[in-house]
């Protein structure tokens, strides 16, 4: 659970870049 949250985030950063 945590782990798919950390990625979620790390996607959107890229996203946002």
């Amino acid at each position: 659970m945590t782990e798919n949250f950390i990625l979620l985030v790390i996607s959107n950063s890229n996203s946002n870049l």
